[in-house]
Protein backbone atom coordinates (compact mmCIF):
# COMPACT_ATOMS: atom_id res chain seq x y z
CA UNK A 1 0.00 0.00 0.00
CA UNK A 2 1.18 3.71 -0.77
CA UNK A 3 0.81 6.93 -0.95
CA UNK A 4 0.41 8.96 -3.70
CA UNK A 5 0.11 12.52 -3.98
CA UNK A 6 1.85 13.35 -7.20
CA UNK A 7 -0.14 14.03 -10.56
CA UNK A 8 0.35 11.59 -13.76
CA UNK A 9 3.31 11.59 -15.46
CA UNK A 10 3.72 11.83 -19.58
CA UNK A 11 4.71 7.99 -19.55
CA UNK A 12 1.80 7.12 -17.26
CA UNK A 13 -0.60 8.92 -19.57
CA UNK A 14 0.20 6.66 -22.65
CA UNK A 15 -0.47 3.70 -20.86
CA UNK A 16 -3.82 4.66 -20.72
CA UNK A 17 -6.60 2.21 -22.03
CA UNK A 18 -8.98 3.81 -25.06
CA UNK A 19 -12.02 1.65 -25.15
CA UNK A 20 -13.30 3.24 -28.14
CA UNK A 21 -11.92 1.85 -31.51
CA UNK A 22 -10.43 4.95 -34.47
CA UNK A 23 -12.60 3.09 -37.16
CA UNK A 24 -15.26 0.40 -35.60
CA UNK A 25 -15.53 -1.01 -39.38
CA UNK A 26 -11.73 -2.18 -38.95
CA UNK A 27 -11.82 -3.61 -35.53
CA UNK A 28 -13.70 -6.53 -34.13
CA UNK A 29 -16.83 -6.09 -32.59
CA UNK A 30 -16.63 -5.24 -29.07
CA UNK A 31 -17.94 -3.57 -25.70
CA UNK A 32 -17.18 0.36 -25.82
CA UNK A 33 -16.27 2.46 -23.59
CA UNK A 34 -20.03 4.02 -23.99
CA UNK A 35 -21.24 1.14 -22.05
CA UNK A 36 -23.26 0.27 -25.64
CA UNK A 37 -22.98 -3.66 -26.95
CA UNK A 38 -22.07 -3.90 -30.08
CA UNK A 39 -22.69 -6.67 -32.75
CA UNK A 40 -23.43 -9.63 -32.78
CA UNK A 41 -25.82 -9.23 -29.73
CA UNK A 42 -28.73 -8.29 -31.55
CA UNK A 43 -31.15 -6.40 -29.38
CA UNK A 44 -30.01 -6.92 -26.50
CA UNK A 45 -28.40 -3.44 -26.25
CA UNK A 46 -32.16 -2.19 -26.56
CA UNK A 47 -33.28 -4.41 -24.11
CA UNK A 48 -29.95 -2.97 -21.86
CA UNK A 49 -31.32 0.40 -21.92
CA UNK A 50 -34.64 -0.10 -21.41
CA UNK A 51 -33.52 -2.34 -18.32
CA UNK A 52 -31.29 -0.50 -16.51
CA UNK A 53 -33.63 2.45 -16.55
CA UNK A 54 -36.33 0.61 -14.73
CA UNK A 55 -33.73 -1.17 -13.05
CA UNK A 56 -32.37 2.36 -11.21
CA UNK A 57 -35.69 3.81 -10.95
CA UNK A 58 -37.11 1.16 -8.69
CA UNK A 59 -33.58 0.69 -6.71
CA UNK A 60 -33.64 4.65 -5.93
CA UNK A 61 -36.85 4.19 -4.08
CA UNK A 62 -36.49 4.37 -0.11
CA UNK A 63 -32.69 4.88 -0.43
CA UNK A 64 -31.62 7.79 1.52
CA UNK A 65 -29.87 11.15 -0.04
CA UNK A 66 -26.18 9.85 1.77
CA UNK A 67 -24.58 12.76 -0.34
CA UNK A 68 -26.57 15.14 0.57
CA UNK A 69 -28.19 14.00 3.51
CA UNK A 70 -24.99 14.08 6.86
CA UNK A 71 -27.60 12.25 8.98
CA UNK A 72 -27.51 9.43 6.40
CA UNK A 73 -23.88 8.47 7.38
CA UNK A 74 -24.05 9.41 11.41
CA UNK A 75 -23.15 6.00 12.00
CA UNK A 76 -21.34 4.91 9.20
CA UNK A 77 -17.35 3.89 9.42
CA UNK A 78 -16.93 2.83 5.56
CA UNK A 79 -18.38 4.32 2.30
CA UNK A 80 -17.77 2.78 -0.72
CA UNK A 81 -17.73 4.71 -3.75
CA UNK A 82 -17.41 3.58 -7.48
CA UNK A 83 -15.48 5.79 -9.59
CA UNK A 84 -16.31 7.36 -13.20
CA UNK A 85 -14.01 9.15 -14.87
CA UNK A 86 -12.65 9.38 -18.92
CA UNK A 87 -14.62 6.07 -19.68
CA UNK A 88 -13.12 4.12 -16.49
CA UNK A 89 -14.16 2.91 -13.15
CA UNK A 90 -12.69 2.43 -10.25
CA UNK A 91 -13.27 2.30 -6.62
CA UNK A 92 -12.92 4.09 -3.62
CA UNK A 93 -13.39 2.68 0.25
CA UNK A 94 -13.62 5.97 2.83
CA UNK A 95 -13.28 4.72 6.09
CA UNK A 96 -14.28 7.45 9.08
CA UNK A 97 -12.40 7.44 12.24
CA UNK A 98 -14.40 6.60 15.45
CA UNK A 99 -13.45 10.01 16.62
CA UNK A 100 -15.19 11.24 13.09
CA UNK A 101 -12.30 13.92 12.97
CA UNK A 102 -10.39 11.90 10.37
CA UNK A 103 -10.70 9.43 7.29
CA UNK A 104 -8.24 7.42 4.94
CA UNK A 105 -9.56 7.30 1.07
CA UNK A 106 -8.19 4.31 -0.08
CA UNK A 107 -8.02 3.97 -3.94
CA UNK A 108 -8.59 0.75 -6.06
CA UNK A 109 -7.82 0.83 -9.85
CA UNK A 110 -7.55 -2.42 -12.29
CA UNK A 111 -5.26 0.17 -14.10
CA UNK A 112 -3.44 1.81 -11.60
CA UNK A 113 -1.87 4.36 -13.93
CA UNK A 114 -5.57 5.20 -15.02
CA UNK A 115 -7.10 7.63 -12.24
CA UNK A 116 -5.00 9.96 -10.75
CA UNK A 117 -5.27 9.14 -6.79
CA UNK A 118 -4.90 13.02 -5.53
CA UNK A 119 -7.33 14.63 -7.93
CA UNK A 120 -9.94 11.98 -6.68
CA UNK A 121 -8.65 12.38 -3.02
CA UNK A 122 -9.52 16.17 -3.47
CA UNK A 123 -12.71 15.75 -4.74
CA UNK A 124 -14.11 12.89 -1.91
CA UNK A 125 -12.63 15.51 0.29
CA UNK A 126 -14.82 18.30 -0.62
CA UNK A 127 -17.84 16.60 -1.10
CA UNK A 128 -17.08 15.08 2.46
CA UNK A 129 -16.83 18.64 3.57
CA UNK A 130 -19.56 20.44 2.17
CA UNK A 131 -21.95 17.77 1.33
CA UNK A 132 -21.90 16.06 4.28
CA UNK A 133 -20.76 18.38 6.51
CA UNK A 134 -17.49 16.24 7.72
CA UNK A 135 -14.68 18.51 7.86
CA UNK A 136 -11.65 15.91 8.78
CA UNK A 137 -8.52 15.35 7.98
CA UNK A 138 -7.94 12.89 5.47
CA UNK A 139 -5.28 11.28 3.00
CA UNK A 140 -5.44 9.45 -0.14
CA UNK A 141 -3.32 6.05 -0.03
CA UNK A 142 -4.11 3.42 -3.14
CA UNK A 143 -4.50 -0.35 -2.66
CA UNK A 144 -3.15 -2.92 -5.18
CA UNK A 145 -5.90 -5.19 -7.05
CA UNK A 146 -6.09 -7.41 -9.60
CA UNK A 147 -5.00 -5.60 -13.46
CA UNK A 148 -7.27 -6.30 -16.07
CA UNK A 149 -5.65 -7.59 -19.17
CA UNK A 150 -8.16 -5.85 -21.14
CA UNK A 151 -9.64 -2.29 -21.84
CA UNK A 152 -13.24 -3.11 -21.24
CA UNK A 153 -13.56 -4.72 -17.37
CA UNK A 154 -12.95 -2.20 -15.10
CA UNK A 155 -16.87 -2.22 -13.67
CA UNK A 156 -16.31 -5.92 -13.20
CA UNK A 157 -13.30 -5.65 -11.54
CA UNK A 158 -15.48 -3.07 -9.19
CA UNK A 159 -17.91 -5.27 -8.83
CA UNK A 160 -15.70 -7.95 -7.59
CA UNK A 161 -13.91 -5.95 -5.35
CA UNK A 162 -16.99 -3.82 -3.69
CA UNK A 163 -18.30 -7.85 -3.16
CA UNK A 164 -15.77 -8.94 -1.43
CA UNK A 165 -15.12 -5.60 0.56
CA UNK A 166 -19.17 -6.42 1.54
CA UNK A 167 -17.85 -9.75 2.76
CA UNK A 168 -14.75 -9.00 4.65
CA UNK A 169 -17.01 -6.34 6.59
CA UNK A 170 -19.98 -8.82 7.67
CA UNK A 171 -17.63 -11.28 8.47
CA UNK A 172 -15.44 -8.27 10.82
CA UNK A 173 -12.43 -8.76 8.96
CA UNK A 174 -12.10 -5.52 6.66
CA UNK A 175 -10.41 -3.09 9.01
CA UNK A 176 -7.84 -6.07 9.81
CA UNK A 177 -7.19 -6.05 5.91
CA UNK A 178 -6.87 -2.49 5.80
CA UNK A 179 -4.53 -2.29 8.85
CA UNK A 180 -2.48 -4.93 7.69
CA UNK A 181 -1.39 -2.90 4.54
CA UNK A 182 -3.59 -4.66 1.73
CA UNK A 183 -6.66 -6.96 0.55
CA UNK A 184 -5.88 -10.76 0.52
CA UNK A 185 -4.19 -11.72 -2.10
CA UNK A 186 -6.14 -14.88 -2.90
CA UNK A 187 -8.90 -12.00 -3.51
CA UNK A 188 -7.39 -11.25 -6.76
CA UNK A 189 -6.27 -14.14 -9.00
CA UNK A 190 -6.36 -13.98 -12.39
CA UNK A 191 -8.72 -16.64 -12.72
CA UNK A 192 -11.10 -15.95 -9.83
CA UNK A 193 -11.53 -12.61 -11.36
CA UNK A 194 -11.97 -14.48 -14.64
CA UNK A 195 -14.68 -16.44 -13.88
CA UNK A 196 -16.57 -13.53 -12.07
CA UNK A 197 -16.43 -11.29 -15.33
CA UNK A 198 -18.12 -14.83 -17.07
CA UNK A 199 -21.06 -14.42 -13.67
CA UNK A 200 -21.22 -11.10 -13.83
CA UNK A 201 -21.88 -10.69 -18.00
CA UNK A 202 -24.16 -13.96 -17.65
CA UNK A 203 -26.34 -13.07 -14.93
CA UNK A 204 -27.16 -9.40 -16.51
CA UNK A 205 -27.99 -10.74 -19.56
CA UNK A 206 -30.52 -13.36 -17.73
CA UNK A 207 -32.19 -10.33 -15.96
CA UNK A 208 -32.18 -8.15 -19.16
CA UNK A 209 -34.21 -10.80 -21.20
CA UNK A 210 -36.79 -12.58 -18.57
CA UNK A 211 -37.13 -8.05 -17.83
CA UNK A 212 -38.15 -7.00 -21.23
Amino acid sequence: MTVDTKGKSKANEEEKHDPTPEDPKDSPAKPSGSGKLAPPYGDLPTKFEKFCSQFGSQRSEGIPDMFNDPESVDDIRYIVVPIHVESHWSLVLIHISDTRDACIIYHMDSIKTYHDHSQIGALLNTWLDRGLGLNMETSIMSIGITQQTNNFDCGVHVLYIITKLIEAGKNGHLLEYLENGGLPKEWGTDEIVSKYCLEVRELLISLVESDT
